[in-house]
Protein backbone atom coordinates (compact mmCIF):
# COMPACT_ATOMS: atom_id res chain seq x y z
CA UNK A 1 0.00 0.00 0.00
CA UNK A 2 2.78 2.42 0.89
CA UNK A 3 4.53 1.61 -2.40
CA UNK A 4 1.35 2.49 -4.35
CA UNK A 5 1.02 5.83 -2.54
CA UNK A 6 4.67 6.69 -3.25
CA UNK A 7 4.24 5.76 -6.92
CA UNK A 8 1.07 7.85 -7.27
CA UNK A 9 2.75 10.77 -5.47
CA UNK A 10 5.75 10.61 -7.81
CA UNK A 11 3.50 10.40 -10.86
CA UNK A 12 1.59 13.50 -9.76
CA UNK A 13 4.86 15.37 -9.09
CA UNK A 14 6.20 14.49 -12.56
CA UNK A 15 2.94 15.58 -14.22
CA UNK A 16 2.94 18.87 -12.32
CA UNK A 17 6.57 19.55 -13.22
CA UNK A 18 5.94 18.81 -16.90
CA UNK A 19 2.73 20.83 -17.15
CA UNK A 20 2.83 24.29 -18.69
CA UNK A 21 2.38 27.17 -16.27
CA UNK A 22 -1.27 27.97 -15.69
CA UNK A 23 -2.68 31.44 -15.32
CA UNK A 24 -5.90 30.60 -13.47
CA UNK A 25 -8.66 33.01 -14.50
CA UNK A 26 -6.43 36.04 -15.04
CA UNK A 27 -5.99 37.46 -18.51
CA UNK A 28 -3.26 39.53 -20.13
CA UNK A 29 -5.19 42.77 -19.61
CA UNK A 30 -5.84 42.29 -15.91
CA UNK A 31 -4.55 45.17 -13.83
CA UNK A 32 -4.03 45.32 -10.12
CA UNK A 33 -6.73 46.79 -7.96
CA UNK A 34 -5.67 48.25 -4.66
CA UNK A 35 -8.09 49.41 -1.98
CA UNK A 36 -6.77 50.92 1.23
CA UNK A 37 -9.16 51.75 4.05
CA UNK A 38 -8.07 54.17 6.76
CA UNK A 39 -9.65 55.97 9.68
CA UNK A 40 -9.67 59.71 9.12
CA UNK A 41 -11.39 62.27 11.38
CA UNK A 42 -13.64 59.63 12.94
CA UNK A 43 -14.77 58.07 9.64
CA UNK A 44 -13.51 55.43 7.26
CA UNK A 45 -11.97 56.60 3.99
CA UNK A 46 -11.21 54.27 1.09
CA UNK A 47 -8.37 54.98 -1.30
CA UNK A 48 -8.92 53.09 -4.55
CA UNK A 49 -6.44 52.39 -7.32
CA UNK A 50 -8.03 50.51 -10.20
CA UNK A 51 -8.01 50.52 -14.01
CA UNK A 52 -10.38 53.12 -15.48
CA UNK A 53 -12.09 50.62 -17.84
CA UNK A 54 -13.48 48.91 -14.74
CA UNK A 55 -15.63 51.99 -14.11
CA UNK A 56 -16.59 52.69 -17.71
CA UNK A 57 -17.47 49.25 -19.09
CA UNK A 58 -21.11 50.26 -19.64
CA UNK A 59 -20.06 53.41 -21.50
CA UNK A 60 -17.64 51.44 -23.69
CA UNK A 61 -20.27 48.77 -24.42
CA UNK A 62 -22.89 51.39 -25.38
CA UNK A 63 -20.44 53.31 -27.57
CA UNK A 64 -19.41 50.14 -29.40
CA UNK A 65 -23.04 49.14 -29.97
CA UNK A 66 -23.83 52.60 -31.38
CA UNK A 67 -20.48 52.93 -33.19
CA UNK A 68 -20.06 56.31 -31.47
CA UNK A 69 -17.49 57.99 -29.24
CA UNK A 70 -17.68 57.39 -25.50
CA UNK A 71 -20.29 59.64 -23.90
CA UNK A 72 -19.52 60.58 -20.31
CA UNK A 73 -18.48 63.84 -18.66
CA UNK A 74 -15.64 61.99 -16.89
CA UNK A 75 -13.64 61.16 -20.03
CA UNK A 76 -11.94 63.58 -22.41
CA UNK A 77 -10.77 62.48 -25.86
CA UNK A 78 -7.17 63.53 -26.53
CA UNK A 79 -5.77 63.53 -30.03
CA UNK A 80 -2.03 63.20 -30.19
CA UNK A 81 0.16 62.57 -33.23
CA UNK A 82 -0.56 59.04 -34.36
CA UNK A 83 -3.17 58.13 -31.76
CA UNK A 84 -6.30 59.06 -29.87
CA UNK A 85 -6.90 58.22 -26.24
CA UNK A 86 -9.26 59.02 -23.41
CA UNK A 87 -8.17 60.49 -20.12
CA UNK A 88 -10.13 61.11 -16.95
CA UNK A 89 -11.17 64.72 -16.40
CA UNK A 90 -10.24 65.73 -12.87
CA UNK A 91 -12.42 68.83 -13.22
CA UNK A 92 -15.44 66.63 -14.00
CA UNK A 93 -14.66 64.47 -10.97
CA UNK A 94 -14.80 67.57 -8.77
CA UNK A 95 -17.86 69.06 -10.49
CA UNK A 96 -19.88 65.82 -10.52
CA UNK A 97 -18.56 64.22 -7.31
CA UNK A 98 -21.83 62.43 -6.33
CA UNK A 99 -22.19 60.92 -9.83
CA UNK A 100 -18.54 59.83 -9.78
CA UNK A 101 -18.98 58.27 -6.34
CA UNK A 102 -22.02 56.31 -7.63
CA UNK A 103 -20.04 55.12 -10.71
CA UNK A 104 -17.13 54.10 -8.47
CA UNK A 105 -19.40 52.14 -6.13
CA UNK A 106 -21.10 50.43 -9.07
CA UNK A 107 -17.78 49.54 -10.71
CA UNK A 108 -16.39 48.06 -7.51
CA UNK A 109 -19.56 46.08 -6.81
Amino acid sequence: MQRVLVTVGLAIAVLCAAAAPLSAHFSEGTKLRTILVAAENGRLVAFVRAPAPLFFSDVVRNARAAAAPLATPFLVLERTPGQMRYRISLKALETHAPAWRARLESGLA
